[in-house]
């Protein structure tokens, strides 16, 4: 392989983070079925304003953050970041958002996230 050539991280961006359930088992068929490829997961959507038109991108609950563990779990122990998109707030409400990421951030502290 040439050290000085391009290099390709890919990622998982199919985790749905209002209904993790199967997420963890497709990561693992990922990695099964392309060893070493996969090194990050995002760009994932806590809150992102710009699809609310099309039913997507709606906030992550608050009290929805603790049922990732298993999935933040795999991803601290395989040292994989976590991309995440979250909106810091509207127009009407700068900071409206902010708990959300905070309670991420808290939730996790160990985990390397990417905002």
């Amino acid at each position: 392989a040439d050290p000085s050539g391009p290099r390709i991280a890919l990622s998982m961006s199919f985790i749905d983070l209002h209904d993790p359930a199967g997420s963890l088992e497709k990561m693992q068929l990922l990695q099964n079925e392309f060893p070493g490829m996969f090194k990050w997961v995002g760009e994932v959507n806590l809150v992102k304003q710009a699809l609310w038109p099309n039913h997507q991108g709606l906030p992550v609950e608050l009290d929805a953050v603790p049922t990732w563990k298993p999935l933040m779990d795999e991803f601290l122990k395989q040292d994989i970041p976590l991309a995440l998109h979250c909106d810091l707030g509207s127009d009407e409400n700068g900071t409206e958002f902010l708990p959300l990421m905070d309670q991420v951030l808290s939730t996790y502290p160990d985990n390397k996230i990417i905002w």
